[in-house]
């Protein structure tokens, strides 16, 4: 991986406020792909940004959206560098 993408997400899985980092390892075998932990992204009443690890009704159905999205991503990926057929 490039130097200037060491400590960038390889991609970030968005629904509503909710956000997953997916991140590129590096492993014996190669590279291997991990989610981070799911954050809320919101404003706050002066427009400043923040996050945050708690979830209302709304944020829960998005943090499941999100994780869904994400396990279909890693899947894809590790699968793309394994060429493995049993990844998911």
């Amino acid at each position: 991986m490039p130097a200037d993408n060491k400590n960038k997400p390889v991609k970030n899985i968005q629904v509503g406020g909710i956000q997953i980092a997916i991140w590129q390892n590096d492993g014996e075998d190669g590279p291997y792909y991990k989610a981070g932990s799911p954050e809320l992204r919101y404003r706050d009443i002066a427009g400043e940004w923040h996050t945050g690890k708690s979830y209302g009704h709304r944020e829960l159905i998005n943090l499941a959206k999100a994780a869904m999205l994400a396990h279909s991503e890693l899947g894809r990926l590790n699968h793309k560098e394994t060429g493995d057929d049993t990844a998911e």
